[in-house]
């Protein structure tokens, strides 16, 4: 698959940007300006960024300076964008920036619930810059869509993991007390294992147990509760 740019020109003031069917994903006249304009629209506490399109790099180079503990996907159509663009020097050192990660509508669901942890960094920023979105229109609204989808299903863990967390840590703690005072552990394992009949079923609080815990009760004899 070859790449969704088509060129590579100079700005007005001598930063190369990248052009996608003579469309100019960014500014033609300043990037750097540009980028400090988009950069100032978030507060400094702000850490986590999905950025469709990395341009000439100047404007996720601004958001990092920013605020170094910030974390940042970025989004372009095909993997081939990216190694287009790093063609550009500042866009180079970003790919090896830890801080980043290279993401395309294929794997960016799975780029946010991997690295996006509302207790840590708050709230999910989602932008770009408006050369770019006008470069990849018929591509913007499937990010968007993708980005909303994460975004529920990160909430909805974590809503999980606040409501039910005390619960979680106090009976992994009574469970540890439990198991320290147990005798024979090793047979009573080895015996688990002979008994090729039964499924272990392992239990915690959560919205699942409500929907297999009458499962559990008609037929008690056919799993080991773990």
């Amino acid at each position: 698959m070859n790449s969704s740019y088509t060129a590579l020109e100079n700005s007005k003031n001598g930063i190369l940007i990248p052009v996608k069917n003579r469309i100019y994903v960014c500014s033609k006249y300043d990037p750097v300006h540009e980028a400090e304009i988009f950069a100032s629209q978030f507060e400094k506490k702000e850490k986590f960024f999905v950025v469709a399109g990395l341009c000439s790099g100047w404007h996720i180079e601004k958001l990092l300076n920013e605020n170094f503990d910030r974390k940042i996907i970025i989004v372009e159509n095909a993997a081939e964008d990216f190694d287009f663009l790093r063609q550009i020097p500042l866009c180079k050192k970003l790919s090896e920036d830890s801080r980043i990660i290279f993401s395309t509508p294929q794997s960016l669901f799975t780029d946010i619930l991997s690295n996006y942890l509302p207790a840590i960094f708050g709230n999910l920023n989602f932008c770009f810059l408006r050369g770019w979105e006008n470069a990849f229109l018929d591509k913007m609204p499937l990010i968007k869509t993708i980005v909303e989808k994460a975004i529920k299903t990160v909430k909805a863990d974590f809503a999980v993991q606040s409501h039910f967390g005390k619960i979680w840590n106090k009976n992994i703690f009574e469970n540890l007390k439990i198991a320290s005072e147990q005798k024979n552990t090793s047979q009573t394992i080895e015996n688990l294992k002979k008994n090729n009949k039964k499924t272990a079923a392992i239990i915690a609080a959560g919205p699942t147990l409500d929907t297999t815990v009458e499962k559990l009760k008609k037929k008690p004899d056919k799993y080991f509760i773990i």
